[in-house]
Formats: structure tokens, C-alpha cells, sequence
């Protein structure tokens, strides 16, 4: 029996199924219902609790002491660590001082599940990832 962890196999049965009564939705909108169907209010919220019940339990123990910023735990899921080592990559290559939100907004783009959030909210990444390029690489200064 499936169960809210089988997400995105249900999100493609469910496309196919509507898609043979010769109704089409993307896979994004697919992901929302059936996050609804499992009760939460979005996708995001349901992808981070399938993230949650899958991670290792050494994944989900806490950081030692000297990894906590004024006592706050710091922990990220695993695609958003990518996501920033990526941004860091990014100002590593262009030999900025600092990552900045740009940095991270333009790895972002790169990442599947963030970029199925902007298009859901009308972005245009292939503009965004063009704008961003440009910007960091034009208007933030190197080291």
C-alpha cells in the first residue's frame, strides 16, 4: 500500500490517469493535490516531511556543540546544502569575497524542486538564471 513517501509516483499515476480522460495538468500541480490529498497546504511542506522520514536517523542527530550559532541547531535539508555549497562554488569562480543572496538565488535555479516553486509562481528561470549571471558577474565586485 502507498503511502505519503510514494508522492511523486502518485503525482505521475495521477497525470497519466487524467491524461487518458484527455485532461492535462503539469507535474507541479499534480505534486499540489496530492500533497492536499494528504492533508498538507502545499508541496513543500509535504516534500520536507518525505525528507524528514527518510533521512538516515545519523542525518537527523543533532550537531555537536561547536555547530550550534547561539544555540540555535543549524541543519538545512539536503538539496538546500547543495544548493548553497553551490552558491559558494559560484562566488569560488568569480573570485567574489562573499556569496551572496544572488549567488544562492541563482543556484537555486539549478535546483529542481526550487524551480518547480518559481514556475509554480510564474517565474521564468531560463530570465532569472540570465539576469542573475549578469549580475554577479557584472555588478559584484572580486576580491
Amino acid at each position: 500500500m502507498r503511502d505519503f513517501r510514494d508522492a511523486k509516483a502518485m503525482a505521475r499515476a495521477l497525470r497519466d490517469a487524467l491524461k487518458a480522460k484527455a485532461i492535462e495538468i503539469t507535474h507541479t500541480e499534480a505534486l499540489e493535490l496530492i500533497a492536499k490529498a494528504f492533508g498538507y497546504e502545499n508541496w513543500n511542506i509535504l516534500s520536507a516531511r518525505i525528507e524528514a522520514a527518510e533521512r538516515p536517523a545519523a542525518a537527523s542527530a543533532p550537531l555537536p556543540a561547536d555547530a550550534r550559532h547561539d544555540g540555535a541547531l543549524l541543519t538545512f535539508s539536503p538539496s538546500l546544502e547543495r544548493s548553497h555549497r553551490r552558491a559558494h562554488s559560484l562566488a569560488n569562480q568569480r573570485h567574489h569575497k562573499y556569496a551572496t543572496l544572488e549567488h544562492l538565488l541563482l543556484a537555486l535555479a539549478d535546483d529542481q524542486d526550487a524551480a518547480d516553486v518559481m514556475r509554480a509562481c510564474n517565474v521564468d528561470i531560463d530570465k532569472l538564471r540570465r539576469n542573475m549571471v549578469r549580475y554577479v558577474e557584472s555588478e559584484l565586485k572580486t576580491w
